[in-house]
């Protein structure tokens, strides 16, 4: 799966993500969760690249994937680790990917409202508001980044 990481995202890749998500599902029991969570890291970072591609076909293709592997992450109740893997993300060198990773969390966050309570949670909230404040203290930080965290505020205080 490494040469599939390589290269800008299409269409044809995120098509070949989403046929591996959906036989990932054949294997979803706990007892594989440790396997599972391994490709998905591997899926996740291609995901979050093609996050904010300005081509909305392969944008809207990466939030069908991702709401497919919340889902199924859901279902293993593993969907604070799923919240965790996206998380990696921040340590991006490029502020394109670290705002992408922002609006995906935002993404998730409101996609699963329903399923995210508890202390996990808050406690992710919290990991990503202390990220952001460091982001915010840079004084060349990108419009891009800042609206981006803004959105994430605004999104965690509403589902507090």
């Amino acid at each position: 799966m490494n040469p599939l990481l390589k290269g800008q995202t299409t269409k044809h890749r995120l098509h070949l993500l989403k046929v591996y998500v959906s036989h990932i599902q054949k294997f979803k029991q706990p007892t594989f969760l440790p396997q599972i969570g391994e490709i998905i890291k591997l899926i996740t970072i291609e995901l979050i690249s093609a996050f904010s591609n300005s081509n909305f076909k392969i944008r809207a293709l990466s939030e069908e994937v991702l709401l497919e592997i919340s889902t199924m992450m859901n279902e293993l109740n593993a969907l604070p680790q799923f919240f965790q893997i996206v998380m990696v993300g921040l340590a991006g060198k490029v502020t394109t990917t670290q705002a992408s990773t922002i609006k995906c969390m935002v993404f998730l966050m409101r996609k699963n409202r329903e399923k995210l309570s508890g202390d996990s949670f808050q406690d992710f909230i919290l990991k990503v508001t202390n990220i952001n404040l460091l982001f915010l203290r840079d004084p060349r930080a990108p419009k891009e980044l800042l609206r981006a965290i803004f959105k994430f505020v605004k999104t965690s205080i509403s589902l507090l």
